[in-house]
């Protein structure tokens, strides 16, 4: 099928990296490979990375016989889900198209016409971690039919590099298998090229590289100030309330609910005010965002989970100061369309650097009045992300070992090896939001002993709606100022305990409790640290 015809289909004319991504995407079908895709936001990268599996479909030739799109965060994942459904309908196809993550009930295991899942998800589903039993064909052989998309591959950045590490191994794997597989960035550091390439001995062939310089978008006015965000916002009420989308993004929780709520406090009513963080409800979560595709006005406090992805597009932008790969894909949030204006002012933080390094923040400092620069010009931000990244000291994580060591022994048809395999450094538990009618019947149910236990499902909990994730090290940190924060009592905590009966072949669910914080269980947090329109509200030293 003809590109043009194609995309014509689609109601548009291509742009020559999507001609050229289509060719050569297309041409991964024989015998495997990588095509790698730089281009700026808003430069159609998803359609040029789509297009020759849709386009096979399409005319029934079939190059693929499915797609997998790998994304960053469940949310990025819900988006495009959404958008792929839409393309299929615009070109009249029928396709089974699911999206598979933490939070989905019915879990598709990577089977499905087009699989929109996390990185997460695709890699333990690689390495049999989220099946019990023997690692038989499935869902391996699923990735091993598909073509594999892997999207804002530099939002994996680690200090230590350890997630860009285990993506390498995978993109190891998959090359030396044949799977075809593409590699999109916006910004991506030459120093985390090399680790998810070169040093996997994934050979990128020149013509294989397909590069957008610029994308037809709007402009944006950028500028810098260098005072607190938090701090200044009065100055800026006036202009937010009259500017038609507004998006005012920082770097921790407390910090967007603190804004929120001034925000409330000075519009009262006049506009929607969505607030946007990690630690609400996924049932929450999703209900805003689904907002900000259908409303015509609102403003946005969120933190990083409206970084890239999320297609909107504001009028204003108010940042807090970032790693400049970070900023450059909050920033492209703004005047996405082409003909479109905008503006952005990024903020200080003064010596709040957290979540991230010092030293890169610092460095994003040195370099910040160029960051405007960046937008529409794929050179200039490839040598401002080199330049801040380029004396970032690599360190090594002993947990590599692990993972190396679990990659190099497993097998088919045999059970997953005993090694821990991670895909991130950090790990985590699920706080689960329980109503305040049922932090009884939890007490009680975790006082019996298992053979007596209730099959959760029966007491409606909805665990997937009503839960989020924190990481283990920020939970276990707030438990001394918030002593109350989790259910239980005499130094116990309820969690959701999930066993393997061989005999049943099937998970059993109760109630326990336990006296220490680990990894991956799922706890109750006491409904009063709860609260529906800003999430989970704790004291924190900020």
């Amino acid at each position: 099928m003809d590109v043009r015809d194609f995309y014509r289909n689609l109601g548009f004319e291509p742009y020559d990296h999507q001609k050229e991504a289509f060719e050569k995407i297309y041409s991964l079908s024989e015998d495997g490979g990588v095509v790698v895709i730089k281009a700026p936001t808003a430069s159609g990268k998803t359609e040029a990375a789509v297009a020759p599996y849709f386009a096979g479909v399409y005319t029934g030739e079939y190059p693929f016989a499915k797609l997998i799109y790998v994304l960053p965060t469940r949310a990025l994942a819900n988006a495009q889900k959404d958008r792929l459904e839409e393309l299929a309908r615009k070109l009249g196809l029928k396709l089974k198209i699911v999206v598979d993550h933490g939070n989905v009930y019915d879990k598709p295991m990577l089977n499905g016409d087009v699989v929109v899942c996390t990185l997460d998800t695709f890699i333990y589903g690689y390495a049999s971690l989220r099946t019990f039993g023997y690692r038989l064909h499935y869902p391996t052989s699923s990735i091993a039919t598909s073509l594999v998309i892997f999207d804002e591959v530099q939002m994996f950045q680690d200090e230590e590099y350890y997630t860009p590490k285990i993506i390498g191994r995978i993109f190891k794997y998959l090359y030396n298998s044949r799977v075809p597989f593409v590699v999109m960035t916006a910004t991506l550091p030459e120093k985390l090229e090399k680790i998810l390439f070169e040093d996997n001995r994934v050979k990128v062939d020149e013509e294989n590289v397909i590069v957008c310089y610029r994308s037809k978008r709007g402009s944006v006015n950028v500028g810098w100030l260098d005072k607190i965000l938090l701090e200044s916002l009065n100055s800026f009420v006036d202009e937010i309330a009259n500017t038609k989308k507004v998006g005012i993004i920082l770097n921790t929780v407390p910090r967007v609910q603190k804004t929120y709520e001034l925000l409330k406090e000075h519009l009262k009513n006049e506009k929607e005010i969505i607030l946007l963080h990690s630690r609400m409800t996924a049932q929450e979560r999703e209900k805003r965002e689904k907002m900000l595709q259908e409303l015509d006005e609102f403003i946005v406090v969120a933190t990083q989970v409206i970084e890239a992805g999320l297609d909107v597009s504001l009028n204003l932008m108010l940042t807090e100061l970032a790693p400049a790969d970070a900023l450059i894909q909050r920033i492209g949030r703004v005047a996405r369309r082409e003909n479109e204006e905008g503006n952005a002012i990024i903020f200080d933080v003064g010596e709040s650097f957290e979540p991230y390094s010092d030293k890169i923040i610092k460095q994003t400092r040195d370099v910040v009045e160029e960051i405007g620069e960046c937008l529409n010009n794929l050179n200039k931000t490839q040598e401002i992300v080199n330049r801040v990244y380029e004396n970032v000291e690599i360190q090594y994580n002993p947990l590599l070992i692990q993972a190396e060591l679990y990659f190099d022994e497993l097998r088919l048809f045999a059970l997953p090896p005993e090694f821990e395999l991670r895909v991130r450094p950090e790990l985590y538990a699920t706080l689960f939001v329980p109503t305040r009618e049922l932090v009884d019947l939890i007490k009680d149910e975790a006082k019996k002993n298992w053979n007596e236990k209730t099959d959760v499902r029966r007491l409606d909990l909805r665990i997937k709606d009503n839960s989020f994730n924190v990481s283990i090290s920020w939970l276990r940190s707030k438990l001394d100022q918030n002593k109350e924060l989790l259910l239980g009592e005499n130094n116990y905590y309820c969690y959701l305990e999930e066993r393997f009966v061989k005999e049943r072949s099937a998970k059993v669910f109760g109630i326990d409790k336990i006296r220490s914080i680990e990894p991956y269980r799922v706890y109750f947090l006491n409904p009063d640290y709860y609260d529906k329109e800003l999430g989970l509200k704790v004291i924190e030293n900020e």
